[in-house]
């Protein structure tokens, strides 16, 4: 009797450090499956943080283009309009004069109202 109530309490406690075993490992499992949660969370916000960026660095870049193609041809209108593009010799110059002044006179004439 003596021996089976020895094994009857080996018996018993091997089976309390198997539950007690597996109550750590469900424990551990519930850990591991919640910290994997929070790590799949952080990469869902991490990815929507991301596609707001990348919204927000597309508007940027349009708008930016948008301001340097403004700046191009206002620099261009206001250059052309105060300096020559190149330092011009006289004969250039009074070469432009002429030109000018024989562009000015064929749009006077095409738009000269005839009084007859």
């Amino acid at each position: 009797m003596e021996a089976s109530s020895s094994e009857n309490l080996k018996v018993k406690k091997r089976m309390d450090e198997i539950g007690q075993d597996s109550g750590d490992e469900m424990q551990f499992s519930n850990l591991v499956e919640h910290r994997l949660t929070e790590l799949e969370n952080k990469e869902q916000e991490k990815a929507k943080g991301m596609e707001k960026m990348n919204k927000c660095l597309g508007t940027l870049e349009a708008n930016y283009s948008f301001v340097l193609s403004d700046r191009d041809e206002w620099k261009k209108a206001f250059y052309n309009l105060i300096m020559p593009p190149k330092m011009m010799k006289r004969k250039a110059v009074k070469k432009m004069v002429k030109k000018q002044i024989a562009e000015a006179i064929e749009e006077y004439e095409r738009t000269r109202v005839n009084p007859g």
